[in-house]
């Protein structure tokens, strides 16, 4: 919506040069605010549930690192071999994969761009998701290393998940295990809930979750930090009894 009133004024400012109208109307427009979706989330130990529930489910993985590294899900559905360096201990995010509708049947689209510059990003490979994913290559390709092209996260038959079946499936998991129903999405949430009640910097949580900038953080997740801001005034009440 905004581009296009964006390209609107645009056109109308050359009709003002050009004195076909006397001035632009589109300055007068006032855009609506876009609601900002309330992010839900889980603790720790509603995690672990979750993971426990998954316990032999081919989504399990995503999960795991979706939670652990607070990825989006184009971020995670587009993980490939060639993100993992075990030498180095990393994981590099920077492909993604989306779906779009193409004449009404829905399309993957995978891609080296993701949502913006600050969200390619290497984070520490954890010891838990190196054991994980090298016994799923083991399983996947026995003693040959992985493709580093090929898509970590797939199906049985080898078959990369769709967005959309990633969503539902988990909203079933959710059901059938009568866990407090969140979106895929929250798990990212779920993340930085958990490092910003372990105290870690904004600072430092926006980099992990390759937020733009550091105010992004801050406008989504300042209500996590009222136990601090509580802290904070123990500690000056105490130094001005």
């Amino acid at each position: 919506m905004i581009t296009i009133k964006g390209i609107l004024s645009q056109a109308l400012s050359e009709c003002v040069k050009d004195g076909l109208i006397p001035t632009n109307p589109c300055q007068y427009v006032e855009m609506p605010r876009r609601e900002r979706h309330e992010a839900h989330f889980y603790s720790a130990e509603q995690l672990q549930q979750l993971i426990t529930a998954l316990n032999g489910d081919p989504i399990q993985p995503l999960v795991k690192i979706a939670a652990l590294y607070g990825l989006r899900r184009s971020e995670v559905l587009g993980l490939r071999w060639g993100a993992i360096d075990y030498e180095r201990a990393t994981i590099t995010i920077s492909h993604s994969v989306t779906s779009t509708a193409v004449n009404g049947k829905r399309q993957l689209i995978a891609k080296d761009k993701l949502k913006r510059k600050s969200s390619f990003r290497t984070l520490p490979l954890m010891p838990q998701v190196a054991a994980m994913l090298q016994n799923a290559a083991i399983q996947r390709y026995g003693t040959q290393p992985p493709p580093n092209e090929e898509y970590i996260c797939v199906n049985g038959t080898g078959q990369l998940f769709t967005p959309d079946y990633l969503s539902e499936h988990f909203k079933t998991i959710l059901a059938k295990n009568n866990l407090r129903r969140i979106r895929f999405h929250d798990l990212r949430h779920s993340c930085a809930n958990l490092l910003i009640s372990a105290r870690v910097p904004l600072i430092e949580v926006q980099q992990w979750l390759g937020h733009s900038s550091l105010s992004t953080t801050a406008d989504l997740y300042s209500h996590l930090e009222y136990a601090a801001k509580e802290q904070n005034a123990r500690v000056i009440s105490q130094m001005l009894l």
